[in-house]
């Protein structure tokens, strides 16, 4: 079947399977330029956190019984802004 949309001369994409570590590392010293990609790391990363803030949220109530909204804003909430930092200065770079 014919490309429905060519690639410019100058474009070159190359489909590889690599473990995450070296992915992200890949992003960071630009090995992968294009941006979609980049994009798509972050949101495998952010997916990570929203997974670590779940067990944390979980931890927390079977520890201290305190209601969800407690263990929100005081389990998760203070957490949020710092990880959140990091994520763009990582995208960033």
């Amino acid at each position: 079947m014919a490309d429905a949309l060519p690639s410019d001369d100058d474009e070159f994409f190359e489909r590889r399977v690599v473990p995450f570590e070296e992915a992200l590392a890949m992003a960071l010293d630009d090995r992968v330029t294009e941006s979609v990609s980049k994009m798509a790391i972050l949101a495998a990363t952010a997916s990570w956190l929203l997974v670590i803030y779940l067990l944390g949220s979980v931890w927390g109530k079977l520890v201290t019984g305190l209601p969800w909204s407690a263990i929100f804003v005081g389990w998760v909430l203070p957490f949020i802004i710092g990880d959140t930092v990091k994520l763009l200065a990582a995208a960033y770079i």
